[in-house]
């Protein structure tokens, strides 16, 4: 089991599809990973602040680091390369 931060998500008041994502990667990655849920982190572009995060950070001493973002919905379509997550 994934070695999970933080050890609950619920007082994060994540989507249901960043809540199903997280506890796919704790019960199916081995304890060799570490997962990092909604990571923040600031830059600069043209002297402004530019603030960001990553749903998911999946880290592993061998085989480096995964950023995760996570859409939900109910379909997923695609015109003219453009994609479009429809949701009910």
């Amino acid at each position: 089991m994934a070695i999970m931060y933080p050890k609950s998500i619920s007082e994060y008041m994540p989507t249901e599809s960043e809540r199903v994502v997280y506890y796919a990667l704790k019960s199916q990655l081995p304890d060799s990973f570490e997962v990092f849920y909604s990571v923040n982190w600031t830059s600069y572009e043209n002297g402004k602040l530019v603030k960001s995060e990553a749903d998911f950070i999946v880290a592993h001493p061998n085989y480096g680091i995964l950023c995760l973002e996570v859409k939900g919905g109910t379909r997923v379509r695609i015109e003219e390369n453009v994609w479009y997550i429809e949701d009910s």
